[in-house]
C-alpha cells in the first residue's frame, strides 16, 4: 500500500495510478478511501470509462446507490459496448425499486454481451418476479 501511495504522491496527475491504488485499498477493506481515490482518477481523465466504471462498484461497495448509479450511467454513456457496465446499471437499478430501468439496461447488456449468460438470468428473474406480483 505505502508503495502505491508514495507513487500517487510522485505522480499526482496519473489517474491509472489513483485507480491502482483504489484497488489496493478495496482489497484492504478501506473503501472510502478508494472511492476517494478513484472519484481523483475520474477527474483527471473524465473520458475515461473504466474508471467511472470502477467508481461505481466501488460506490456499490460503500452501500451509496445512487453514486453508484450515475458512475454506472456515467461509464455507458462514455462507452455503451461495456456489457458488464450494464449489468451492473440494472442490477443497481433493480436494487433501487427502478424495474423499468433495470429492464432497459439489461437490454443494454444482452446487445453489448449476447453471450453474458447473467444477464438473460437476471431478466427473467425479474419479468418472473413481475408475474407473480
Amino acid at each position: 500500500m505505502s508503495h502505491f501511495e508514495r507513487a500517487v504522491r510522485w505522480d499526482a496527475g496519473s489517474a491509472s495510478l489513483r485507480h491502482e491504488l483504489a484497488i489496493a485499498l478495496s482489497q484492504a477493506g478501506r473503501g472510502p478511501e478508494a472511492v476517494a481515490a478513484l472519484e481523483e482518477a475520474v477527474r483527471l481523465e473524465p473520458q475515461h470509462a473504466d474508471y467511472a466504471y470502477a467508481l461505481g462498484l466501488a460506490q456499490n461497495e460503500v452501500g451509496n446507490l445512487p453514486a453508484a448509479i450515475a458512475a454506472f450511467e456515467r461509464a455507458v454513456a462514455l462507452e455503451p459496448r461495456l456489457g458488464r457496465v450494464w449489468y451492473n446499471l440494472a442490477l443497481a437499478r433493480e436494487h433501487r425499486g427502478d424495474t423499468a430501468g433495470a429492464l432497459a439496461a439489461l437490454v443494454h447488456a444482452e446487445a453489448a454481451s449476447p453471450q453474458d449468460a447473467d444477464v438473460s438470468r437476471t431478466r427473467s428473474v425479474i419479468l418472473s418476479r413481475l408475474q407473480q406480483a
